[in-house]
C-alpha cells in the first residue's frame, strides 16, 4: 500500500491564520504561514507552594502510617484465623494420639493382670476343692459323732479354707483396684506429654507467624518510604526557616553586565520562532493527517477481509488504486 499516494485523498482538516510575529521599524513584515488549527494545549495545573507542599507531605506521611496500621492488623487477623484452623488439627490430631495409647497401656496392664488373676482362679480353684471335702467331712461327722473331736477338726477346716477363699477374692479385688489406678495414672501422664507437644508446635508455629508477619511488615514500610521518597522528590521543597535569634547575611547578586536586544534582534527573534513553531506545526499535523488516513484505509480493508502485510511478502499485491476508488467514493465529487 502506497500510502503518499492516498495523502490527497484524506480527511481535509480545517486551518486557521496565526497572528503575524512584530517587525522591526524598516523590515519587511512576515507573511502569515496558514495552517490546521492545532489541538488545545494541555493546562498545566499550578505550582504547588511551599507550604500546601509540607501540608501534603504530612497528609501522605499520615496515610502511609494508617496503611501500615491496617495491614499490620489484617496480617494478624489472618494469622489468628490461621492458628485457630492448626490448633483445630493439632488438638484433633493429639485426642487420637491420646485414644491410641490409652488403649495400648490398657492392653498391657490388663495382660500383666491376667496372667495374675489366672493364678489366683487356680488357687481359689483348690480351696473350693478343698472346701467341698471339709464340707463333706462335716456332714459325715455331724449327729451322733456332733461333738467328736473328728466334727470339730472338720469345722475347723471348713473355717480356714472360707478364710482362705475369701483372702482369693479380696486379692482379686485388690489386683483389679491396682490395675485401674496403674492405667488411669499411665493415661494421665501420657495425656501430659501429649498436651505439652501440643504446646510446644503451637508456640513454634506462632512464632514462625510472627516472623513472617513482622516480614512483610518491613517490606511494607519499605516500599512506603521507597513511595514517599518519589513523591517529596516530585513536590517543591518545604520552606527555608531560620533559627531563632540568627540573622541571615544579605547576598546580593552582583551587577549584571548582559546588554538589552535591540529591537531588530527581537523582531528576529521572534520571525526565527514562529518558523521554528510553523515547521513543528507543519510535522505534527503531517503525522496526524497520514494516521488518520492511515486508520480509513485499515477500515477498508478490513471490510474486504484483507491486512497490511510488508512489501514483497510471498501472495501480496499493490491495493492503492482499490483503496483510491473507495475514497473518492466516499469524499464525492469534491475530490479528483
Amino acid at each position: 500500500m502506497r500510502m503518499q499516494a492516498l495523502l490527497p485523498y484524506g480527511l481535509p482538516l480545517f486551518v486557521t491564520a496565526l497572528p503575524t510575529p512584530p517587525s522591526a521599524a524598516g523590515m519587511p513584515a512576515v507573511a502569515p504561514v496558514v495552517f490546521s488549527a492545532p489541538p488545545p494545549p494541555f493546562v498545566f495545573p499550578p505550582p504547588i507552594g511551599a507550604t500546601l507542599a509540607a501540608a501534603r507531605r504530612q497528609q501522605l506521611n499520615a496515610d502511609a502510617a494508617r496503611y501500615l496500621q491496617r495491614f499490620t492488623e489484617s496480617l494478624q487477623d489472618a494469622a489468628q484465623l490461621d492458628l485457630n484452623r492448626y490448633k483445630k488439627e493439632q488438638q484433633t490430631a493429639a485426642q487420637q494420639q491420646l485414644q491410641k495409647a490409652s488403649d495400648s497401656i490398657r492392653a498391657q496392664v490388663m495382660n500383666s493382670l491376667q496372667s495374675q488373676l489366672a493364678q489366683l482362679n487356680r488357687q481359689e480353684t483348690l480351696l473350693q476343692f478343698r472346701e467341698i471335702a471339709a464340707q463333706t467331712q462335716v456332714r459325715a461327722t455331724s449327729g451322733v459323732f456332733a461333738n467328736s473331736q473328728a466334727h470339730l477338726d472338720a469345722l475347723s477346716q471348713q473355717r480356714l479354707i472360707a478364710q482362705q477363699i475369701a483372702q482369693v477374692e479380696a486379692a482379686r479385688k485388690q489386683l483389679s483396684t491396682q490395675a485401674d489406678q496403674q492405667i488411669a495414672q499411665a493415661i494421665s501422664q501420657t495425656r501430659q506429654q501429649i498436651e505439652a507437644a501440643l504446646q510446644n508446635r503451637l508456640q513454634a508455629y506462632r512464632k514462625q507467624q510472627d516472623a513472617e508477619i513482622a516480614r512483610q511488615a518491613a517490606q511494607a514500610v519499605e516500599n512506603q518510604q521507597a513511595l514517599l521518597q518519589e513523591v517529596n522528590l516530585a513536590l517543591p521543597p518545604g520552606p527555608s526557616i531560620p533559627p531563632p535569634n540568627v540573622s541571615l547575611p544579605l547576598m546580593l547578586p552582583s551587577p549584571s553586565r548582559t546588554a538589552f536586544p535591540t529591537a531588530k534582534q527581537a523582531a528576529q527573534k521572534a520571525t526565527t520562532d514562529a518558523a521554528v513553531q510553523t515547521s513543528q506545526m507543519g510535522a505534527e499535523f503531517a503525522r496526524m493527517r497520514l494516521q488518520a488516513l492511515r486508520q480509513e484505509v485499515l477500515a477498508i480493508l478490513q471490510q474486504r477481509g484483507w491486512h497490511l502485510v510488508p512489501q514483497g511478502t510471498p501472495g501480496a499485491f499493490d491495493a492503492t488504486d482499490f483503496v483510491k476508488t473507495q475514497l473518492q467514493q466516499e469524499r464525492g465529487p469534491s475530490l479528483p
